[in-house]
Formats: structure tokens, sequence, C-alpha cells
């Protein structure tokens, strides 16, 4: 088969890179195109591909479309969804994330634009996407191809991440200093704070403030790290709020540092919904889910696998903020959650194996 792989948004980008491994290794031609944060991430953890230009839409001689999803000013995704559907080519996304199900198959026109097939990570997702309205026999659950390799870290390999973490930053390895991973995510650009009921703007102060009550309370200092997302810039972070000689600030510029390996640096990984905090959870980091006040239903599975740790009012935050960081019997409530996640292994086969298995004909 001649495969054609759309991406835009990092953590779609990310989860397709196992499948076009396997369906590569399996003797199919594979194309790739992206755009937004996809370029730079397929370059960099895909050597072995050649990306192409997203522009202009070509799909000549493509057997199947193969995308991600996102939520972006530009959705590509979309437009070369719909040329499939005009060239009857057939089609499958993989809905990455547990958010924003409508969002991500959203024409300009603001009608709906469907592949052929939509995968989805667990039944958690499926049934959102069924309420939000998406036909049941065209959702299959296939488990998240980008959570495949996740395991829980080893000492060592936590050591080692810190280490390489602390270089980047140019600063000096300190291993008996707390560091906090906070995971920028700008959910402004997404919707508003009326829907969410919080952004990154109030938010982000709340987390900083509390974090200095917590290493305060206990005459430490602590280092709070920032990884900014794809679509924001560092220098966002340049004014911090006010704070004291308790918690010490750094900002994440280097763009080679993958998010994953900054995660396994942190003693505890803060934010609000990102995909990151699954993927440091199922590592078995502490995590915190900051969403104060929210209105919409919490799209972070990890925080229903009871994996991760929700919080909704800014009043619990600092008694959350202590308990991750130094009371060990939060880790021990999280075993039994970690003995019944739902699993994930093999998920790039499957997909790969229901792009192999997608109609030859799209019906008109």
């Amino acid at each position: 088969m001649n495969i054609m792989a759309i991406a835009g948004d990092a953590g779609g980008a990310r989860s397709l890179i196992p499948v076009l491994r396997t369906l590569r290794s399996r003797g199919h031609q594979v194309r790739c195109r992206g755009y937004a944060a996809a370029p730079a991430i397929w370059k960099s953890e895909m050597k072995e591909f050649v990306i192409e230009p997203i522009e202009p839409i070509s799909i000549d001689g493509i057997d199947a479309l193969f995308t991600a999803t996102s939520v972006q000013p530009e959705m590509w995704e979309i437009h070369y969804i719909q040329a499939a559907q005009y060239r009857r080519i057939p089609s499958l996304s993989f809905v990455e994330s547990w958010a924003n199900y409508h969002q991500r198959f959203e024409g300009a026109d603001k009608t709906r634009v469907l592949p052929r097939l939509i995968a989805v990570p667990d039944a958690y997702a499926r049934e959102g996407m069924i309420n939000d309205g998406f036909l049941p026999e065209i959702l299959h659950i296939t488990g998240h191809p980008g959570l495949d390799d996740l395991k829980p870290l080893g000492m060592d390999e936590k050591k080692s991440a810190k280490r390489d973490l602390c270089k980047a930053l140019g600063i000096d390895f300190e291993e008996d200093t707390k560091q906090i991973l906070f995971v920028g995510q700008p959910l402004s650009q997404i919707s508003s704070r009326e829907v969410w009921g919080f952004d990154e703007h109030e938010a982000w102060p709340q987390i900083v403030a509390s974090l200095d009550h917590a290493f305060s309370a206990r005459r430490e200092t602590g280092r709070l790290i920032v990884k900014p997302h794809p679509r924001e810039s560092p220098s966002a972070y340049n004014t911090w709020p006010p704070h004291s000689s308790f918690i010490r600030p750094y900002v994440v510029e280097d763009p080679t540092v993958l998010p994953r390996r900054a995660a396994a640096a942190g003693d505890l990984v803060v934010g609000f919904n990102s995909i990151l905090l699954l993927e440091a959870a199922m590592m078995k980091i502490p995590v915190i889910s900051y969403q104060p006040n929210l209105r919409i239903p919490d799209a972070l599975p990890s925080n229903h696998w009871g994996i991760s740790r929700p919080i909704f009012h800014l009043k619990d935050l600092d008694k959350a903020f202590a308990e991750e960081l130094w009371d060990a019997s939060a880790a021990d409530q999280r075993k039994a959650a970690y003995r019944h996640l739902p699993l994930h292994e093999q998920a790039a086969v499957r997909l790969a194996n229901l792009i192999e298995e997608l109609p030859t004909e799209v019906p008109l």
C-alpha cells in the first residue's frame, strides 16, 4: 500500500510515529506531511522518513490516508480528508487526546468532516465521542500507540534524566533538591475561560504561590522547571508571579529536550490536562492535574484511572503539593490503580492492522 500520513499538533505527530514505523516494516510505502509542530518533531524523532511540505494538497497514487487530529487555526487534516473523500480514497484518523472531539473534525464552514474510520485510545474516549454525536460504527478502540513503550522508571533512570535536564538548563545537579516540572498548555488558544472555568493565566500564578507555601513551610528550596508547549514561547514565562527564595524558577528553552525526558527528571509533574501528565503518571511519576473550577468533563484519563491526582479547587492545592512531595503514602494509595490500567500494548500494531483492512472503495 501507498499510505500518506498527516499531522499538526505535537501529541498527534508523536502518536503516529510507532504506527508509521510498523507500516514501513511491513513493506508499505509511507509518505509523511506535517505542519505546525509536526515537521520539527518528525525530523528529530523519525530521521529515517522524508517529511514533505503540507501543501499543495496532492494525493495522487495514494491507497490510504492516515491522519492524526489537531486543534489549530488551519486544520490540514480536514483538508486532506476532504480531498480523500472526493477521490474516494479510504481514510483513518487517530484521536490521540481525550478532549475537544468536535473541534478536531470541524471544517471551515463548521460542518463535521469525517474520515472512513476513527481510531480511539479506549472505551472512555469512544463513549465521549458517541456523546458528542459521532456514529458508534466508525469508532474503533485500538489503544494509544504513543503509550506503547511507557514503563515505570528505575532510580538510575530518574537520576540520569535529572542530570541531563540540569545540564540542558546550565545548572548544577543537586540530587537532594526536589524538582517540579510544570507542563505548559495554552488552554486559552483552544477555548475561553468561560468554557473551561479557568485558564493558564489564572492557574499558573496559583501553582507558583502554592508551591512556595509548601516549600517555605518546610524551610526547603525547590526547583520549578517549566516545559513550554510547542505553541507557547518560552518568553511567556520570563515574568514570574511573586515568590520567595524558596522556589528557584527555570524555563526549558532548548527544543531538543524531549517532553518525556523532562518529565522523568521531575519529582513531581504538574499541569492541567496535557497528555504529558498522563505519560508521566504511567511512568509512575507523581502527577497533579490542577483544573480549578472546571466546568466541563475532566479530559485527563489518568485522573479517572486513579494514577494522577486531580485538584479542582485552589483550597486543596497546598495540601496536595505537600503530600505528593513528602508523604510516601500518597504513592502507596495509587498502587491498586496501576494494577487495573487499560492496556495500551501493541496499539501501533492494531492501528497498522486497521489501516491495512480499510475498505478499498469509499461510498460517495
